[in-house]
């Protein structure tokens, strides 16, 4: 699997961020804050990678409401990759808590593109 393209929105401390892979064959993951370069504790290099996990797999390491941006009730994962059989999928999974507590939570998976030696 090679990843692509990864969408957060609303998790840990990306409201909305967009991170383009298709052109990179190594990423180096590096924070800042408040455009400070030698500041990057809380910069949300790690909700990255937790990111992609709750897309894949539908869990976060934290509790969800320590998860989901404190000014909002719900957040969105979504990931585009190249599988081992050359064809490109998305995936997309959101979650939602209620004013009651309850969490739901929906779960995408489309074929985006289809290599032509894959038919």
């Amino acid at each position: 699997m090679r990843p692509l393209s990864i969408q957060l929105e609303n998790i840990y401390s990306h409201e909305n961020s967009y991170l383009n892979l298709r052109h990179k064959k190594v990423a180096l993951i590096l924070g800042e804050v408040d455009g400070q370069p030698g500041v990057s504790n809380t910069a949300g290099k790690s909700s990255i990678i937790s990111g992609i996990e709750f897309c894949l797999f539908g869990a976060f390491r934290w509790d969800i409401s320590k998860t989901i941006r404190d000014e909002t009730n719900r957040c969105k994962a979504s990931l585009v990759f190249r599988g081992d059989d050359g064809n490109t999928y998305k995936v997309v999974r959101s979650c939602f808590i209620s004013k009651n507590g309850n969490v739901s939570s929906e779960v995408s998976c489309h074929l985006a593109q289809r290599t032509s030696s894959s038919i």
